[in-house]
Order: C-alpha cells, then structure tokens, then sequence
C-alpha cells in the first residue's frame, strides 16, 4: 500500500529500517528460555530477510518486493517451526 503514497525507493527503505529491528528482537527469546535451534532457525531466516530487505532497496521493483514478501513469510515460518522444535527436544 505505500507506493500508491510514496516512492518505490522510500518505500523499500521503509521496509528495511522495519526489518532490522524486527529480526533483532526475534532473537530475544533466546535470552529468555529458547535454545540453540531456535537460535539458528531465526538467525537464517532473518538473515534472508534482511538480505531481501537490502536488494529490494538497491532495486525496488515488482520482482524483488515479492522475494521480500516472500521471505517475510519464511521468516515467519521458520521462527515458528524453530520455536517447536527447540521446545520438542528439550
């Protein structure tokens, strides 16, 4: 919905500056209970999300906003799954 408001350019930036903390506090559990699975399973999907995050900056086109949505869902599902697991093995 941002484009239709501001750039394409503002809003990739937008989502990057959203993504970085997001995947920053994603790790917070791990602090607080969660183990080394979980730790890994959000360490690697928020690293492919920031990673989106950075090529829809340099590029914001229709191609690489869908990666990025794309990776935001398995980022999801990877936080998700990793917090099942690390819970299941304990």
């Amino acid at each position: 919905m941002l484009p239709v408001v501001t750039s394409d350019r503002t809003t990739a930036r937008a989502i990057l500056a959203h993504t970085v903390p997001l995947v920053g506090l994603s790790l917070v559990p791990v602090f607080y209970g969660l183990g080394l699975l979980y730790f890994l399973f959000a360490a690697v999907g928020g690293a492919w999300f920031v990673h989106t995050s950075l090529a829809f900056v340099r590029q914001p086109k229709r191609d690489t906003a869908l990666r990025n949505f794309h990776a935001s869902l398995a980022q999801l599902s990877l936080l998700i799954v990793g917090c099942l697991l690390d819970m299941a093995v304990r």
